[in-house]
């Protein structure tokens, strides 16, 4: 069974994205948390097979945590989400997709988890 971790500090968005995410596959385990900190803790531990994450998190961005993750995982894909035109720096972190939240959400969120989960 696949596990997503959903980070990101609105628990609306987190919610929503939730629901994509268990509308694409009931059977996925979610863990949800609000900042980059924690989500750095969660991937070092989690064996998640998706992450999806805002870039505008306390504690630690999602720029960051994505730079401290790549560090012991390489490999885990990594979804940024965000309404910070962060493009050019999420890609040179190392996230995997990049989904400008301006964009329908819902599409750009049901082709990764395919591809993925």
């Amino acid at each position: 069974m696949a596990s997503v971790i959903i980070a990101d500090d609105s628990v609306k968005s987190r919610n929503i994205l939730a629901r994509i995410v268990r509308r694409y596959n009931r059977d996925t385990l979610i863990d949800e948390v609000g900042n980059g900190r924690d989500l750095v803790k969660m991937v070092r531990t989690g064996g998640y097979a998706f992450v999806i994450t805002d870039n505008n998190m306390p504690e630690l961005t999602g720029l960051v945590a994505t730079e401290q993750i790549r560090a012991f995982n390489p490999q885990i894909p990594i979804c940024m989400i965000t309404a910070s035109d962060s493009y050019d720096d999420a890609m040179r972190v190392g996230v995997t997709d990049y989904i400008p939240r301006t964009l329908l959400l819902e599409m750009g969120l049901l082709d990764l988890l395919s591809k993925y989960i």
